[in-house]
Parts: C-alpha cells; sequence; structure tokens
C-alpha cells in the first residue's frame, strides 16, 4: 500500500473533506491493485479505516463514460421513492401509534358506552 496525504478542501458540520487528482499514476496502481483503504479520523483524533474494494475497476475504467443526464434522471427517481417509502412509514408510524393510545387518555372525558340520563 502506497500512502497519499491529502490536505483537507472543505469543512461543514458533518465532517471535512479531502481531494486530489487521479493521476495515471494512481490510475495504474488501482488497475493493478485489489482495493483501497480510505483512512479518515474520529472525534477522538483516532485513525478509522474504510475499505473499498476495486471489482469490477477496470471494466468500469475502459467502459463509457457515464451519461450525466441519465444519472441525474435515475438518481431523481431514486430520491423520489425513497421520500415516498419515508411518508409511507411515517403515517404507518402514526397509525400504529394511534392505535396503542388508551381509550381514556388523561385529561379527556369518559368514554361511555350507553345511555348518560338517569333512569
Amino acid at each position: 500500500l502506497k500512502p497519499i496525504e491529502l490536505r483537507y478542501a472543505l469543512c461543514h458540520p458533518a465532517g471535512c473533506t479531502a481531494e486530489t487528482d487521479a493521476t495515471p499514476e494512481i490510475l495504474d496502481q488501482m488497475s493493478k491493485g485489489g482495493g483501497i483503504m480510505i483512512l479518515a479520523m474520529n472525534a477522538a483524533a483516532q485513525p478509522i479505516g474504510f475499505p473499498v474494494p476495486l471489482d469490477g475497476y477496470n471494466e468500469a475504467a475502459a467502459g463509457p463514460p457515464v451519461d450525466n443526464k441519465k444519472y441525474a434522471e435515475a438518481r431523481s427517481q431514486l430520491m423520489a421513492q425513497i421520500r415516498q417509502r419515508q411518508q409511507q412509514m411515517a403515517e404507518k408510524w402514526k397509525a400504529d401509534e394511534m392505535k396503542n393510545l388508551p381509550l381514556d387518555a388523561p385529561g379527556a372525558p369518559p368514554t361511555t358506552t350507553g345511555s348518560t340520563k338517569n333512569k
């Protein structure tokens, strides 16, 4: 493994990102390797490793480039499906919660099953 030291390019509330150019040397190493290891620092300044397999890399690199328009359309459809699923799950959760509420909630008038008139 050959380390590549990167400097932070951007920091935001979720963390910092670093970038580098994909030089011919890096691309050659990726085509000959089985994977790469991304190292990051956690909140306690301890390194965390994220292994990334490169299965299929050579075929993808040799193939045609991604059609950005098709990618954007597919991503938009996926995000719409995710939003719809989230809404369905939220509605189901709300319905389940309503089923689990006690019949006589505190502060609510008591439920009656018959006439309230005196006999």
